[in-house]
């Protein structure tokens, strides 16, 4: 989701909060119902939501809260399309790994930070690491755009996947 889209769907969110404070119609059912989607969206956390809802952050704190949580990724042989990277997010979720997997860049270079050891690991040996943990059972819930992800990211990175795909 472009940066643009982000601060509108937290302007709207605003506004639908102010709607529902107005009409007294504030329950924690439509609170959760409104809150979760972007908070989901936007990839942070219950309290930050809320504050954002509740407009106690100000537009600076937003701006910057929502740009720290957006990863600009860079394009080219060893680097990401959007499918690849919406695809290693969601394993790193399914599997658990997300407590160590991220993906970060620094200028051109796409990396993968260890959050656990507190390493860069090249793009190709973070993604290793990740699909050690990925089982079959779980690639077989994925869907044939995303198998096709997979398979096209591990042959641009050399990353044999006969076992799993």
């Amino acid at each position: 989701m472009k940066f643009e889209a982000k601060i509108r769907l937290v302007a709207n969110m605003q506004h639908e909060y102010e709607k529902l404070l107005s009409s007294r119609k504030l329950t924690k059912k439509a609170m959760c119902d409104l809150c979760v989607p972007v908070r989901d969206a936007l990839n942070i956390s219950d309290s930050e939501i809320l504050r954002i809802a509740r407009k106690e952050m100000t537009l600076y704190e937003i701006v910057k809260l929502i740009d720290s949580k957006t990863v600009k990724v860079p394009r080219g042989q060893h680097h990401l399309n959007d499918a690849e990277y919406e695809l290693l997010v969601k394993l790193a979720k399914i599997t658990g790994m997300d407590c160590w997997f991220t993906l970060a860049a620094s200028g051109p270079t796409m990396y993968v930070y260890d959050l656990e050891d507190k390493r860069e690991l090249s793009l190709s040996n973070g993604v290793k690491l990740l699909l050690e943990g990925v089982s079959n059972e779980v690639v077989q819930t994925l869907e044939e755009c995303e198998k096709n992800a997979l398979r096209g990211l591990c042959e641009r990175l050399s990353i044999n996947t006969n076992d799993l795909i």
